[in-house]
């Protein structure tokens, strides 16, 4: 379990890129989910 996590935590440190990416993506998606909630 810890060399799991250790490894985790290894690759967020080593490619952090990623989590900007998903964060993007998940602010596109909550402001198109509320434009068309809005339309509705």
């Amino acid at each position: 379990m810890m060399n799991h996590t250790d490894g985790w935590m290894g690759g967020l440190v080593g490619g952090q890129m990623w989590i900007w990416v998903v964060l993007a993506v998940l602010v596109v998606i909550v402001v198109v989910f509320k434009s068309l909630t809005r339309k509705n």
